[in-house]
């Protein structure tokens, strides 16, 4: 015979129990603080400031299970900065708790974590743990470009690829700095972008494919701002010979030299590349096409 399956109950949490434990293991936090303080035997003082570090890191668990996410992010802050001492000195511990403490403020308003997650970069890089704070600083990175930060995003996804000593992860950090760039019109440094790019992937058999998408946006981004035609081709034939987007970028040159907008127009109706013309790249031909046609009405 079949035997009915055991219905689940719903598993209730009492905030407010979880509250009131949080708060009681925080006043003890602070008395063993007290304690450690006046405590000159220095094993005896260890032991303490290892007590209170783990009495915050309880009560933070407590806040949390409450939904206190500012008194849990206090809690585990508190704790971070006393394993980050000279006494403990554990930076890949504190670490981990500023993004504990980052991770609760981030429910709440995500600008107020970044200041836990900056200290979590700091601690790593002093515990010489590069990768953790490179994909810290790309945390960083997205909250400021969700909250529409350009100027500081780009900054800390820059951060995040000098940090990493993985090239793939280092080129999507680049990669991700320089369409920020672009979409905001900072053509010059986001065509430098893109040009290390290139180099970087070409350089790598399994990326190479990469590489002529990376040099046509470099390319038309510096022709965009009036640059060197010389320089667009010379980076062209360095590092995407015999390809569509090098007679692609040619074409463009020779028609921005000679002002000539039919040459233009051909150029873009004979465009056979491996890669799709994104809207980004029509904005800067665009900027390209006024500067072919000069003061003449096109």
């Amino acid at each position: 015979m079949r035997q009915r399956p055991i219905p689940l109950r719903a598993v209730t949490i009492d905030t407010a129990k979880h509250n009131e434990n949080g708060r009681d293991l925080f006043r003890k936090a602070e008395l063993q603080g007290r304690h450690a303080s006046s405590n000159h035997t220095t094993a005896s003082n260890l032991l303490d400031l290892q007590g209170e570090t783990d009495t915050n890191i309880q009560a933070g668990e407590q806040f949390r299970l409450s939904s206190c996410q500012l008194d849990a992010a206090k809690a585990y802050q508190k704790a971070a900065l006393l394993v980050s001492s000279e006494k403990l000195n554990k930076q890949e511990r504190a670490a981990l708790l500023y993004t504990e403490a980052a991770l609760c403020l981030d429910k709440l308003d995500s600008s107020l974590a970044v200041a836990p997650f900056s200290q979590a970069v700091s601690q790593y890089c002093q515990a010489s743990k590069y990768e953790n704070a490179a994909a810290t600083e790309e945390r960083i990175a997205r909250i400021h470009e969700t909250n529409s930060q350009w100027e500081s995003s780009v900054k800390h996804y820059q951060r995040a690829a000098k940090l990493s000593l993985s090239k793939k992860f280092s080129d999507n950090m680049s990669e991700r700095a320089a369409c920020l760039l672009e979409k905001n019109g900072e053509y010059l440094e986001a065509s430098r972008l893109y040009r290390d790019l290139a180099f970087s992937c070409a350089s790598r058999d399994l990326h190479r494919f990469d590489v002529p998408f990376h040099v046509l946006k470099s390319g038309i981004l510096l022709l965009a701002q009036g640059g060197d035609t010389s320089q667009v081709r010379d980076l062209a034939q360095k590092t995407c010979p015999c390809s569509g987007e090098l007679s692609f970028l040619n074409n463009l040159c020779d028609s921005v030299t000679r002002k000539d907008i039919s040459a233009f127009a051909d150029s873009l109706y004979s465009y056979n590349g491996m890669h799709e013309l994104t809207a980004e790249i029509l904005t800067a031909l665009s900027k390209i096409k006024d500067l072919v046609c000069g003061n003449n009405k096109c």
